[in-house]
């Protein structure tokens, strides 16, 4: 069967045994599960001691599948030692294979002399011989999951809480809309800091030409490959068909479409837990995503006068 391998690390700000006992009690991974926030009624059960060699946890979902987790070894950081969790991953629904699971908390010293940990995450498993056109896309989506997970799993480290709650709206018809800015071609792990230079550089033009820049902002993904991460987006603000076009912008109109919206409250950097809740319940719900349409995501307030645990976004993935 087709082999593959799935690796992310991440750097948080604490000490490596702190991080190590959050990670080997299972029960706290409910917190930051990249795949448990797309369905809150997610059942989930333990075998306990859930922190201890052959301790595990199950979970049962109509959108996120069916599994179970054991831990088969627990090494924990001793001075300048990397900590080892080792588990066996056991997917039922939506079809059964196995993974082995590994996390590897690797002790930082910084120039400054203070104590950090890089929390690697790695998988090896296979897909059945049917999936075997799945394998690169397999590997890149798994590898945005767990990019999700330890991203909130620092975040709930460092301060205590994840900035980043979901809300299913379900399938809304989205009226037809034009909007002016400009087009970027990007890979995914750049996307902040592009779209951030991208949005300034748009509302200095605007400004320049007499145009209000409080209007509702926007981005419409045109093109993403799942495969290379690679993706085309066209950010800017919605305007009426009435306003001319300042020079070194453009314009680009959306058709009246079908979308799942999920909105998301909370920072940009956990943004893709709307996406992935939009598509899972675009596939439990039984509806077929449309991807010759393009996505939206549209941003309900100034990130610079907002808190970033107010940011409000809401997304739209279209359905056929």
């Amino acid at each position: 069967m087709p082999a593959f391998e799935v690796s992310q690390s991440i750097d948080i700000n604490s000490d490596p045994n702190t991080v190590f006992d959050h990670l080997r009690e299972f029960k706290n991974w409910k917190q930051w599960s990249p795949w448990i926030l797309a369905d809150p009624k997610c059942e989930l059960s333990y075998t306990e001691p859930t922190d201890q060699v052959g301790g595990g946890y199950r979970w049962h979902s109509q959108i996120i599948g069916e599994g179970e987790m054991k831990h088969l070894e627990i090494a924990e950081p001793v001075d300048q030692v990397a900590g080892k969790l080792q588990a066996d991953l056991q997917f039922i629904k939506p079809w059964k294979s196995q993974a082995d699971v590994q996390f590897i908390v690797r002790p930082t010293t910084d120039s400054e002399g203070s104590i950090g940990t890089i929390v690697t995450w790695n998988m090896k498993s296979t897909l059945p011989i049917f999936m075997f056109w799945m394998k690169r896309l397999m590997v890149s989506m798994i590898s945005m999951d767990y990019d999700r997970g330890l991203r909130m799993l620092k975040a709930l480290i460092e301060t205590g809480k994840i900035e980043s709650e979901t809300q299913v709206h379900g399938i809304e018809t989205v009226g037809e809309r034009r909007v002016v800015g400009r087009s970027t071609n990007v890979r995914l792990q750049e996307i902040g800091p592009a779209m951030e230079r991208d949005i300034r550089e748009i509302h200095r033009q605007l400004s320049a030409a007499g145009i209000a820049t409080d209007g509702t902002w926007m981005a419409i993904y045109n093109q993403m490959n799942l495969k290379t991460q690679a993706l085309t987006y066209f950010v800017g603000m919605e305007v009426g068909a009435d306003v001319s076009i300042p020079s070194g912008l453009q314009s680009q109109s959306v058709e009246t479409a079908k979308y799942m919206h999920v909105s998301h409250h909370g920072c940009y950097q956990h943004l893709g837990n709307a996406w992935f809740t939009a598509h899972q319940r675009i596939r439990s719900d039984g509806h077929k995503y449309a991807a010759r349409k393009p996505s939206l995501e549209v941003y309900r307030n100034n990130p610079d006068e907002t808190p970033s645990e107010e940011l409000l976004t809401d997304v739209y993935v279209p359905v056929k």
